[in-house]
């Protein structure tokens, strides 16, 4: 083969390695993906409760970022008022002093909570599942399970870019437990284009 030969192959195959799609990687979601607070963000959650005394058809809920003051972010939700505040550990909940997610963000990591005087233990089930919530599949999830021994389990799914997409508590009975309420995710965004 000359060297005209070889030159021209090797273009040929430098262009055509340059048209191949190569797949960018997964940027790894931050704190903030997960849940990303901003004065004005908006969600609208479903919300079924499966108690004997209340269950029946799904109620709407509305949970949005009110105000930010000093990195404290106040969540509203019709007469409740949350708080949350990122800092170099986590989300945490200001009032409990409870974290919702805490770093590291590894499947298997946990922390203590307390919340109302009962404690417990936090968990990081999986940092990469895949959730269905309302009409929307949200991928890269990090879910977190709450447990509460002989009292409540909680699980939460967090999904970059949405934040909170699905909750379920359910009460414990020993080793039987009874889902009591599930909450998903059906739009969010700056306030005036999520409902």
């Amino acid at each position: 083969m000359t060297k005209k030969a070889i030159a021209a192959l090797f273009a040929t195959a430098a262009f055509a390695a340059s048209c191949t799609s190569v797949p960018k990687a997964l940027k790894t979601p931050s704190l903030t993906d997960y849940y990303p607070l901003k004065k004005g963000m908006s969600w609208t959650y479903r919300a079924l409760s499966f108690e004997k005394d209340t269950a029946g058809e799904p109620t709407v809920l509305i949970t949005r970022v009110a105000e930010e003051q000093d990195g404290v972010f106040v969540l509203v939700q019709g007469d409740s008022r949350i708080k949350y505040r990122y800092d170099d550990n986590g989300l945490l909940k200001v009032k409990s002093g409870a974290y919702a997610i805490k770093k590291p963000i590894l499947t298997g990591a946990s922390w203590p909570i307390s919340v109302g005087g009962v404690n417990g233990t936090a968990r990081i089930l999986e940092t990469a599942s895949t959730v269905a919530a309302g009409s929307h599949s949200y991928e890269r999830c990090l879910i977190i399970e709450d447990v509460y021994p002989k009292v409540a389990r909680h699980v939460s799914w967090y999904c970059p870019p949405a934040g909170l997409v699905k909750f379920e508590e359910y009460e414990l009975h020993g080793s039987r437990e009874v889902l009591l309420n599930r909450v998903e995710l059906l739009a969010f965004g700056p306030a005036e284009e999520a409902h």
